[in-house]
């Protein structure tokens, strides 16, 4: 009820505190983007804390992204890249009660989920978790203004399964 709607945004609040001192001198940009400043990660916006993940009846294309049993409502369907699905990050991110930050000119995103810290960036096969160098399948992309990762590196960061199912053309994470 309401006391875990305010737990949870309190949390939300104390890691959106915490991002703003993360020092982003081992954080990678996209090739060619701006240096970023040393002392502090200066392109976050103000992040806003989320009661809830937003959940409902998707729109696009029917393809379906399924977060522990319920259809997720996402402003990109999921695709498919020679027999690798690739989700949009911050629908499920935000589903998962991370945060999401952009930066526009390097064309990253970073993420605090469950007590990670990720930094994807653009057409890069490398990404980084809590400071270490992961090897993505394929590199991140942008579709209609969202960015898209491999839904297996998704699924190793929030320690759940994630299955394709063709028939139902539905991308499924968590158990339901």
């Amino acid at each position: 009820g309401r006391a875990t709607a305010a737990a949870a945004t309190t949390a939300t609040r104390r890691a959106a505190a915490a991002l703003s001192t993360i020092p982003v001198s081992s954080l990678p940009s996209a090739p060619g983007a701006p240096t970023a400043p040393q002392t502090q990660l200066a392109w976050l916006p103000p992040l806003r804390p989320l009661a809830s993940p937003r959940v409902g009846i998707p729109l696009i294309g029917g393809l379906t992204i399924i977060f522990n049993g319920r259809p997720l409502i996402s402003e990109v369907p999921f695709r498919l890249v020679g027999g690798y699905a690739l989700a949009p990050l911050r629908s499920i991110a935000e589903a998962a009660g991370g945060i999401v930050s952009w930066d526009a000119e390097g064309r990253r995103a970073m993420v605090r989920v469950r007590g990670h810290l990720v930094v994807a960036a653009t057409g890069q096969t490398t990404a980084w978790v809590d400071g270490e160098r992961v090897s993505l399948t394929l590199a991140p992309r942008i579709q209609s203004g969202r960015m898209l990762v491999p839904a297996r590196f998704l699924a190793d960061i929030l320690a759940m399964p994630v299955r394709y199912d063709p028939v139902a053309r539905q991308l499924r994470f968590g158990r339901r």
